[in-house]
């Protein structure tokens, strides 16, 4: 059994209370399986294969960022270990979702919330979240494949030299949105990341007195691309 096979009904049980669904959300170097937002709330569900302190551990650390927290697990025979599961989950203010995994329902009628989760006002620093984070990965992935402001400026500079082969530094920063905080700023990073081979299907030339274009190169298909993020002491962080 997989976490991403508990998803599907947790979308549609929370999605029926009017909750706004992101997945596999990235924030200060851990990823939620699910965070979902309404009327200002941040709701952070973290999924497991059995309810084990593992997952309890990472509900945890989603404490200081979000408003509520509850942890999903499938619906099993009762175990020696619930009560001391369920009673480290009260502590700490967790809800707990029971998910039948037999049934195959994803109109999530197999779905019991055991425990609701305990709500929090003052939070350190809430997650902020993106409209691709909605559809960019399934919850529960496990390939570590998410969107992230890094992968995306790396996606969009990939599309500009798609449709603008030879394009300069200055048009390709110009051409994209992008996070840094300053042009000058992106347009280093950019260099860097693209002389590493980081920008997918891209290549860097020199022209007339130096001068850096961009061109596409033969590689893979748009929309195939399996770059990583960039790791600590690399250019630049996400």
């Amino acid at each position: 059994m997989k976490e991403q096979t508990l998803g599907p009904a947790l979308f549609t049980y929370l999605g029926g209370f009017g909750w706004e669904i992101y997945q596999e959300v990235h924030w200060l170097g851990r990823t939620a399986d699910i965070v979902a937002t309404r009327r200002g709330v941040i709701y952070v569900v973290e999924m497991k294969t059995s309810a084990s302190l593992a997952v309890l551990e990472q509900a945890w650390t989603w404490l200081p960022h979000c408003n509520m927290v509850s942890v999903a697990v499938p619906v099993v025979k009762r175990a020696r270990t619930d009560w001391l599961f369920n009673r480290i989950a009260k502590t700490y203010g967790f809800g707990v979702f029971r998910v039948s995994t037999t049934s195959h329902q994803v109109d999530g009628s197999g779905v019991n919330e055991n425990m609701r989760p305990a709500i929090r006002r003052k939070l350190s620093r809430p997650i902020e979240l993106h409209e691709e984070q909605k559809t960019f990965s399934p919850a529960g992935t496990p390939s570590g494949k998410r969107w992230s402001p890094w992968r995306c400026i790396m996606a969009e500079c990939s599309r500009f030299v798609r449709d603008n082969p030879g394009c300069t530094l200055k048009e390709l920063v110009s051409g994209v949105a992008h996070h840094y905080s300053s042009d000058r700023s992106a347009a280093g990073s950019i260099v860097a990341w693209a002389n590493c081979g980081r920008i997918v299907d891209v290549d860097v030339r020199r022209g007339e007195k130096g001068r850096i274009r961009f061109y596409a190169s033969q590689g893979s298909p748009p929309g195939t691309e399996t770059e990583t993020e960039p790791r600590a002491g690399d250019v630049e962080n996400e």
